[in-house]
């Protein structure tokens, strides 16, 4: 590759990112009234040109739309568009492409993708191989997916040590679900030993993140008194919460015991 070569590729590199980056922004600063078509075209021309975001984000809208978006962005996006985008067979072809360069949040879906069979067949050995390309480079939401595989054994036998490093290294990075998932293994002595104390904490700072389960996880310590006092009042005010969020589990248990506690 000559000079001449190497300067159209780093021109089109530039350009897609700020193509991208203008996509983005658009979102972000006119989500209350979002052009969609040109963001759409935006994103599409950036992906073309092989930027590995773009593509992403396209895989994005194709797999859930514009509710996929607002996850992505924490925002609420309106637009006066009439918009129908979601395509499993061309939100799969844009993670590839996208993972393909190394896109942890591409591989991250592409493994969920397989797991749980959404447009394609369930198939556990890519889903792990997706995890582990994401894992290895830092992604916590790889790492404590991959740590679900082995906990589960879905795929692979059952190890419950991996599955503890695996949540272990996504705790440490804030994620929400490792943190709940690492507590459970603290609680119930899998991979490591039992710990209701480190258990606790773990599921304290993962209902501050938000996980729901993790509410349902700490009413259950007071519920049975694992680490702490039993308080039933305790119990029955988090499982409030968490039914209010939609847990089912915590509902029948807030049910059970405000009935014997009559």
């Amino acid at each position: 590759m000559n000079y001449f070569e190497d300067s159209i590729n780093e021109y089109n590199e530039k350009d897609a990112q700020e193509k991208v980056e203008l996509a983005i922004s658009y979102i972000l600063n006119d989500y209350e009234n979002l052009d969609f078509k040109k963001t759409l075209i935006l994103l599409k021309k950036s992906a073309l040109q092989g930027n590995s975001g773009a593509q992403y984000l396209l895989g994005l809208l194709y797999q859930g739309g514009i509710e996929a978006l607002e996850m992505c962005f924490e925002v609420d996006i309106f637009t006066n568009e009439n918009i129908d985008i979601i395509d499993l067979d061309k939100s799969l072809y844009w993670f590839e492409k996208s993972a393909k360069q190394g896109n942890p949040k591409s591989q991250c879906n592409l493994g969920y993708i397989y797991e749980n069979g959404i447009g394609v067949k369930v198939d556990y050995k890519k889903a792990i191989n997706y995890y582990k390309q994401a894992a290895v480079q830092g992604d916590e939401i790889g790492q404590c997916n991959l740590g679900y595989m082995y906990e589960k054994g879905l795929g692979v036998d059952i190890d419950y040590k991996k599955a503890f490093k695996f949540y272990k290294k996504s705790a440490t990075q804030g994620d929400e679900v490792g943190q709940n998932n690492l507590g459970e293994m603290y609680r119930d002595g899998l991979g490591t030993q039992v710990d209701y104390d480190i258990a606790m904490q773990l599921f304290q700072e993962s209902a501050m993140n938000g996980c729901i389960e993790a509410f349902y996880n700490i009413g259950c310590m007071y519920e049975k008194g694992l680490g702490v006092d039993t308080d039933y009042e305790k119990a029955i005010n988090i499982y409030e919460k968490a039914s209010n969020l939609g847990h089912e589990k915590a509902k029948k248990k807030l049910e059970r015991l405000l009935q014997l506690n009559k």
